[in-house]
């Protein structure tokens, strides 16, 4: 039975998801990294990192606009870690639960 999940966001906060997927976010987790390994995310990641700030382009041309670029980057990555680290656990009690039955 998937987890449920009362959240109070605003309009502009989830564009993409569908019903489904608010009621249970962690299934775009699970669908995600069906797809993508970790090591591909960083891959893209450190791609796209390195494009910006290699790349004549206005809106990285400060210091503080690449320094923030950085920081959402390691944000990111670490939000795609806990994204895995959820589904590998909540496939782990799913597991664990079968076995019980």
């Amino acid at each position: 039975m998937p987890v449920t999940f009362d959240l109070d966001c605003k309009a502009e906060d989830v564009i993409r998801l569908t019903e489904a997927e608010l009621r249970n976010p962690v299934s775009v987790f699970r669908s995600f990294f069906a797809d993508h390994s970790m090591g591909d995310i960083r891959s893209h990641f450190n791609e796209m990192l390195e494009t910006c700030l290699t790349t004549e382009n206005p809106s990285f041309k400060t210091a503080a606009s690449r320094n923030k670029l950085i920081t959402i980057h390691r944000g990111m990555e670490r939000f795609f870690e806990a994204g895995l680290i959820c589904v590998r656990t909540k496939a782990a009690q799913a597991d664990d639960l079968e076995h019980l039955e």
